[in-house]
């Protein structure tokens, strides 16, 4: 679990990135174009992902790990909100859950990053460097913070997706 001081550091960090990058003027939701994420609560990642959705005005979730009973339970028609970009930082088998019922229901999942096994370096398993920043702007989601996927994604198992 993570140490409230790390989390109080990351929630610093995060707000001045924010700060720096000129944070999202409104919510997600009100410019339109809206946003949720997925979260794994038991992962430190998914613990500062859930604060920065927070940040950005995105309602989020944690996982539960558990996405096929979330996915096809209380939010089994998610796939017809066209305009929601969904994100998600779980591990693994959650993305692969969440990436086959994207599948299914005629979505696409467009991004998906992993820290390496060894801690060393990025892994693209879908997208390329640049497409974390592109949804992102596609999404008016402040986007200074997340040109740098690698301090999204800092333990190795972790993976940060969207499906749009």
């Amino acid at each position: 679990m993570i140490a409230r001081r790390e989390l109080l550091k990351s929630g610093a960090a995060l707000g001045a990135a924010a700060a720096a990058g000129g944070a999202m003027s409104a919510p997600a939701s009100a410019v339109g174009r809206p946003a949720f994420g997925f979260y794994d609560a038991q992962l430190e990642d998914g613990q500062r992902f859930a604060l920065l959705a927070r940040q950005l005005g995105m309602t989020s979730r944690d996982s539960g790990r558990d996405m096929a009973s979330i996915l096809y339970g209380d939010m089994r028609d998610w796939a017809e909100h066209r305009d929601t970009l969904f994100l998600g930082l779980t591990r693994y088998a959650d993305f692969s859950v969440a990436a086959g019922i994207a599948r299914e229901r005629g979505r696409s999942m467009v991004l998906a990053v992993q820290r390496r096994a060894d801690g060393n370096g990025l892994r693209w398993l879908r997208g390329d460097e640049r497409a974390l920043e592109r949804v992102a702007v596609r999404h008016r989601l402040q986007a200074s913070y997340l040109r740098e996927p690698q301090r999204i994604v800092a333990t190795a198992g972790s993976v940060v997706w969207a499906i749009a």
